[in-house]
């Protein structure tokens, strides 16, 4: 009885194949289907091309500039309670702590 309150349950196994996925792979390969698909002179295919350039980089930036304003937020925060904790001290400070 006392034995079976202290026992540790076993393990349980289970089948788990895992599957390989390369983003980058797939980009590349999706690149070469588009670009065999479309010639090089279609005007819609350089349309695209320059458009899926443009989307690349303002996905990139708008995330940089989201980091950037959230570092500076937190810089304004700090700066206001370091104030706000001076302004507080000096206060409440006994003034005779001043002469010298």
């Amino acid at each position: 009885m006392i034995g079976r309150m202290f026992k540790v349950p076993g393990h349980k196994n289970f089948e788990y194949k895992p599957r390989y996925y390369d983003p980058v792979k797939e980009e590349i390969e999706e690149r070469m289907r588009k670009h065999n698909d479309t010639q090089l002179n279609d005007r819609k295919a350089v349309k695209e091309r320059i458009s899926r350039g443009f989307s690349n980089y303002q996905s990139r930036n708008n995330s940089y500039s989201k980091g950037v304003l959230r570092s500076n937020i937190t810089v304004l925060l700090i700066a206001v309670i370091l104030v706000l904790l001076g302004w507080g001290l000096l206060k409440y400070m006994p003034a005779d702590l001043f002469n010298f």
